[in-house]
């Protein structure tokens, strides 16, 4: 599984969240193996993946890297299932998003999951690289965790037996906090 939070500063960096989900793998596989990765339109991201810089990228270049990225999933995917999740992506950079716009549509074939978080009300969850995400993906909307469900994972995770209460929401929106 790869996992990459995105935070304000990934916003200013293109291709920051594609980059920090794939650089470490890259770099540290062996010289072999960073052959199959890399290979076929995959290697048009091998400067991107391997701590170079990818600030010159021309716009001629952005979909051969967009395209390159595409493979590099799947080359990843074809070792083992890979899960690809991102929390706040309404914070990502433009290009990374560009990306998953691209990615989301051709994921019926390899072995992918994709798991982006934002936050609807945030205005920049409605860029047009994240609709388009969107209208690939099944939406999921959890809802607040009761009183009882948290007293659950509570008791789960202390491994005691213990009465445990949640405090309430103080605002109505905040999720519930044990006390």
């Amino acid at each position: 599984a790869q996992h990459q939070p995105a935070g304000l500063l990934q916003f200013d960096f293109a291709f920051g969240i594609a980059r920090q989900l794939f650089e470490r793998r890259c770099v540290d596989a062996s010289a072999e193996e960073r052959v199959a990765l890399l290979a076929g339109p995959a290697r048009t991201v091998a400067t991107l993946v391997q701590r170079d810089d990818s600030r010159g990228l021309g716009e001629d270049k952005v979909f051969a890297v967009l395209h390159g990225l595409y493979w590099l999933t799947v080359n990843l995917a074809e070792r083992t299932p890979l899960l690809l999740a991102i929390d706040d992506a309404h914070w990502a950079d433009e290009a990374s998003l560009r990306w998953l716009a691209y990615l989301a549509p051709r994921l019926d074939g390899p072995s992918v999951a994709l798991v982006a978080a934002l936050r609807p009300e945030e205005a920049a969850s409605r860029s047009r690289p994240l609709v388009a995400v969107r209208s690939a993906a099944k939406v999921i909307r959890p809802s607040l965790l009761s009183p009882q469900a948290v007293a659950v994972i509570l008791r789960a995770r202390s491994h005691e037996r213990r009465r445990v209460r949640p405090r309430p929401p103080r605002h109505g929106r905040e999720p519930l906090l044990p006390s």
